[in-house]
């Protein structure tokens, strides 16, 4: 039968006392991975639980600086994959491009990298590991197997600009941007997404999150 969650149970799986939140707000202390577990109980005394495996990477905090790049261009999102070493996406109406950085950006230390952004301007770039993701406008979609020091690009026939990307792991994730243009990422390939709502307030998709529900 069916019950009514009465009890959470989380541990955060750094030591710390268990939560009894139903949307709990913890914080860790000490940098690394690690395993997220929820259990819970209904009115009819049924209980279950779901473990998480390195369902959290804590970072070592770090101080920063003001960091210059050394070119007067807008800055349109950054993207580390540890404290010294990550990508700017810049762009203006004359050029634009990716920057690389393997100091933390410390000294103006940014390096130009030969990004083939083409005509397009950059909007989002995104690193995980040494798996990255660049895209913009007319279409532009990059991807870096190397931490983002070269890029790849890839043709998905489309003119629409790309505001956004997200992954739920390595082989799944979505692309968003004008026009409704929504693609799914699974194994490697981008396909279509169809039948989203049009008309007003859905032509352009500036945000997409994929949502892992316990």
């Amino acid at each position: 039968t069916s019950g009514t969650i009465i009890s959470y149970s989380w541990n955060f799986g750094d030591g710390s006392p268990v939560s009894s939140a139903a949307s709990p707000v913890h914080s860790y202390t000490n940098d690394g991975f690690y395993d997220v577990i929820l259990t819970v109980e209904d009115d009819n005394g049924c209980t279950g639980s779901i473990a998480k495996t390195n369902y959290i990477e804590g970072w070592e905090v770090f101080d920063t600086e003001p960091s210059g790049l050394g070119v007067r261009k807008d800055v349109y999102s950054v993207s580390f994959i540890s404290p010294s070493a990550g990508c700017v996406a810049i762009r203006n109406n004359a050029s634009s491009g990716v920057c690389l950085t393997t100091n933390g950006g410390q000294g103006g230390a940014w390096i130009p990298l030969n990004a083939p952004v083409g005509g397009s301007q950059p909007t989002r770039i995104r690193l995980t590991g040494n798996a990255g993701w660049l895209t913009g406008t007319n279409g532009l979609l990059c991807v870096s197997f190397d931490g983002g020091t070269t890029w790849t690009p890839i043709n998905l026939g489309v003119s629409n600009d790309i505001n956004t990307i997200t992954f739920s792991d390595n082989f799944n994730g979505y692309l968003a941007g004008s026009g409704g243009l929504l693609c799914v990422y699974n194994n490697g390939t981008w396909s279509p997404v169809t039948g989203l709502p049009s008309g007003p307030g859905f032509d352009d998709i500036s945000q997409y999150t994929i949502t892992d529900i316990f």
